[in-house]
């Protein structure tokens, strides 16, 4: 599979599953409407769950507020860094 990086304050360029990450928020006001930015995970969730409680998983629109270092698995052969 094809990963990407981002550091704090990069936008989110494409729905993305999470690979690796270190105590990544990511502000999903413009999904969800919450106020705060959420902390994400890579542990893969047990079953479907609604667009807000995907924790393992980020999403083009929003932005990055805490990630020293992030990798996302996006498609096979895709390999991108986002600024």
């Amino acid at each position: 599979m094809g990963t990407c990086s981002c550091s704090e304050g990069d936008a989110v360029g494409a729905d993305a599953r999470l690979v690796q990450a270190t105590s990544l928020r990511v502000q999903e006001a413009s999904l969800t409407g919450e106020s705060e930015a959420v902390l994400k995970d890579v542990a893969t969730l047990p079953e479907a769950a609604a667009l807000g409680d995907r924790l393992d998983m980020v999403f083009k629109g929003t932005a990055t507020r805490r990630a020293p270092v992030a990798l996302w698995s996006r498609r096979p052969g895709w390999t991108r860094r986002w600024a």
